[in-house]
């Protein structure tokens, strides 16, 4: 680089080589600063248009981005109970009703409210045990096997009264 003694060209070459250095702290730095505020930027932007969506699941979109973000920002790493079960969720229920329907069962039966189908049912196991009650008493009145042709038709009679 340059002209004069070897001397004086490698001492231009240092002052060459310490300027271009600092050249590249100082774009480094520039660059850095332009990263960090344009990464605020896109925050910024992202955060507008959250609030600006207008679309039929926008209130959906809105919340599932602020959840989002809060995930990202590790506000729900120190929730109690976090990576263990929910207890409500361990509960059975029938296989044969959908999830939707067996939580709204829930909340009716929760808050007093019960649904027809368990009301129905609870009256069907009440009536079954009353007839049950109702064929030992009369099966206790007749004698032991075989039974005599009076005993016989006491049976039967009962039987036919049970099935109206």
């Amino acid at each position: 680089i340059g002209s004069g003694t070897p001397f004086q060209r490698q001492k231009q070459h240092a002052k060459h080589r310490a300027a271009k250095a600092m050249e590249n702290v100082t774009n480094f730095r520039i660059n850095k600063i332009q990263d960090v505020s344009n990464k605020a930027l896109t925050l910024k932007e992202s955060r507008k248009k959250a609030k600006d969506i207008k679309t039929k699941f926008g209130m959906d979109r809105l919340v599932e981005d602020l959840i989002q973000e809060s995930m990202s920002k590790g506000e729900f790493d120190n929730l109690p109970g976090k990576g263990k079960p929910l207890k409500n969720l361990q509960r059975t229920h029938n296989p044969y009703v959908d999830f939707v329907t067996h939580k709204m069962n829930e909340v009716l039966i929760d808050n007093g409210f019960t649904p027809a189908w368990i009301t129905l049912q609870k009256e069907i196991n009440e009536h079954r045990e009353k007839i049950k009650a109702k064929l030992k008493a009369d099966r206790a009145k007749i004698g032991p096997l075989p039974l005599s042709q009076e005993d016989q038709l006491f049976w039967e009679e009962t039987k036919i009264k049970l099935t109206d």
